[in-house]
């Protein structure tokens, strides 16, 4: 998916979101899907700036790479 979209890095921040709620899930014999859901939507909206602001400190490499990305023409 990175070839072809930049939407690899929102479906790749799935993954990234769920071990914490799978966790608390075992952690408990009863997990209300809230807390779960909750614990998900926190780290999945989350990864999206941590993401960008650590592409942002390290442009000027990537721009020294000459790393195209699916969004250039």
């Amino acid at each position: 998916m990175k070839r072809i979209s930049s939407l690899n890095t929102l479906v790749g921040a799935i993954p990234g979101a769920l071990p914490p709620p799978d966790r608390l899930g075992g952690s408990r014999r009863a997990l209300h899907a809230r807390r779960a859901a909750c614990s998900f939507a926190i780290l999945w909206f989350w990864q999206m700036p941590h993401f960008l602001a650590i592409a942002w400190m390290y442009r000027e490499d990537y721009a020294r790479s000459r790393f195209c990305h699916a969004l250039q023409p």
